[in-house]
């Protein structure tokens, strides 16, 4: 169980990172017709993920503290 807390304290974080890599270099622009066009979608996914990986970390840390 510590090594599957852990694993997906790394899942979480890396997904969260990868998350605001492809938000940044997808980019934003402003459509002909004034719309602006980004792909707002990936923040809240990455902000969840990485506040997911951290609680996951902390579980990690506070069993392997506990053994």
């Amino acid at each position: 169980m510590k090594r599957l807390s852990r694993n997906l304290a790394y899942l979480f974080i890396s997904l969260a990172i990868i998350f605001m890599l492809a938000f940044n270099l997808i980019g934003s622009e402003v459509a002909t017709d004034g719309v602006l066009q980004e792909p707002f979608f990936l923040i809240p996914f990455s902000y969840v993920s990485f506040v997911l990986g951290i609680i996951f970390a902390v579980i990690s840390v506070v069993k392997k503290k506990k053994n």
